[in-house]
């Protein structure tokens, strides 16, 4: 019996896209459960929290956007990785992936499922997370928050509290990710 790499949460109101995903993804050794929208996903992160969660978009009840929101809020599954399936691949979906964190955006029919299981390996295997303060009036710290387009303050617009800067790691392809967030509140 193979070695389980994780468990992956696939969030699809498909039957057949969330099927098809489960098979491949058993196959590749991974533990695997299901939802069918947003709510039920984050009943099931709250019981057992995933390592990953492998989510399309447009769905009933709750969207898969709506669910990257509401994990950020909770301390428990703000740090579990978002992988985006879309059935449509719009620029727009690509762009508010991004901005609410999804470590990647797999169209469906573009990558083989292979393809999607080694990147979704690459992702577990090959990622890690800092989150780092940030003294604002030190060396280029003033230049480097107004670079990314944040406030002067440094400070959450939701709560008030001291933002940090998420740092993600890639070695495979020594990339970055940087977004300043809200350690209070998640934002």
């Amino acid at each position: 019996m193979k070695e389980k790499k994780g468990k992956i949460l696939i969030v699809d109101d498909d039957n057949e896209t969330r099927n098809m995903y489960s098979e491949a993804f058993l196959k590749a050794g991974f533990n695997v459960d299901g939802a069918k929208d947003g709510l039920e996903a984050l009943d099931r992160i709250s019981k057992d929290a995933p390592e990953l969660v492998f989510t399309g978009i447009i769905m009933p009840r709750m969207s898969g956007f709506d669910l990257m929101e509401a994990m950020k809020k909770n301390v428990k599954s703000a740090r579990i990785p978002v992988v985006v399936s879309s059935h449509l691949g719009r620029e727009d979906d690509l762009k508010k992936a991004r901005e609410l964190g999804a470590v990647d955006f797999i169209v469906k029919g573009e990558s083989t499922v292979n393809v999607v299981i080694e990147r979704i390996e690459r992702v577990l295997g090959k990622r890690f997370v800092y989150q780092l303060s940030v003294e604002k009036d030190k060396y280029d710290a003033h230049a480097f928050l107004q670079t990314l387009g944040a406030s002067e303050e440094f400070t959450c617009t939701n709560c008030g509290g001291d933002m940090a800067l998420n740092v993600e790691y890639f070695p495979k392809g020594k990339n970055f990710n940087i977004k300043a967030v809200c350690p209070v509140c998640g934002k």
